[in-house]
């Protein structure tokens, strides 16, 4: 059985080759590596998911919450490098943020590895309520094609480890997050208004997006379509 922090429900699934989709209940750790090991064992990729149902008093009470970032990239192509953005030997972008802004039109948050990318909608929204912790770039279309406006969001405030009760699961080189994400009490002093956690989960090299409630009050004010979870802190 899953454990986790607060009183809401999990469901748990396994997507193999982005198309089979297996729904998981009252399992443990090591029935998923067992299941694992026969997707991989087969030659098949997969994609490791839970997901938790909060009751709105639960996600009211919060202060701060995991920003969902949807990874709308399907094809090979799938880092900003491969559409042209430049970066240095040490990881570090050179460049403006180059991608197929195609993939983008219903999206008011997502990412391209290692980037997040935001809406115009979005990005006005962040600067008429002053939101701190972020600056933002510019994004050009890879064939110089014209269409919506999207900007690249830059996180610059990276919170310390979770605490020691967040449950995870390793699979090889990935780790896979099993339970909300929950700090200590003292990391609250340190939260601003956009931050990155310092861990990796997941098949995506991205950290997790950390907001404060003044994000979400502030693309709700200007109706801007977000989701997330809400994380917990504990003494």
């Amino acid at each position: 059985m899953l454990e986790f922090y607060g009183n809401n429900k999990i469901s748990s699934c396994i997507y193999i080759d982005n198309r089979i989709e297996l729904q998981l209940s009252e399992v443990d750790d090591s029935e998923i590596r067992l299941l694992v090991n026969l997707v991989t064992e087969h030659g098949h990729t997969y994609n490791y998911f839970e997901e938790r149902i909060y009751s709105k008093a639960e996600i009211k009470k919060a202060e701060y919450y995991d920003l969902y970032t949807y990874y709308p990239w399907q094809d090979k192509w799938k880092y900003a490098r491969d559409f042209g953005t430049s970066y240095n030997e040490h990881g570090e972008q050179t460049s403006e943020l180059i991608i197929n802004t195609k993939r983008l039109k219903k999206y008011n948050i997502c990412t391209i590895l290692p980037e997040l990318i935001v809406s115009e909608a979005f990005y006005k929204a962040a600067l008429m309520h002053h939101l701190t912790g972020c600056e933002f770039g510019p994004v050009r279309d890879y064939k110089n094609r014209e269409g919506a406006v999207f900007y690249q969001l830059k996180i610059n405030n990276v919170l310390p480890r979770m605490s020691e009760t967040v449950r995870t699961f390793t699979y090889g080189k990935t780790t896979y997050l099993k339970s909300e994400i929950i700090y200590a009490e003292s990391v609250r002093d340190e939260c601003k208004d956009f931050n990155l956690t310092l861990e990796h989960f997941n098949n995506f090299e991205n950290p997790r997006v950390i907001v404060s409630k003044k994000v979400v009050e502030a693309m709700k004010a200007e109706k801007v379509k977000v989701y997330y979870d809400p994380i917990f802190f504990e003494e």
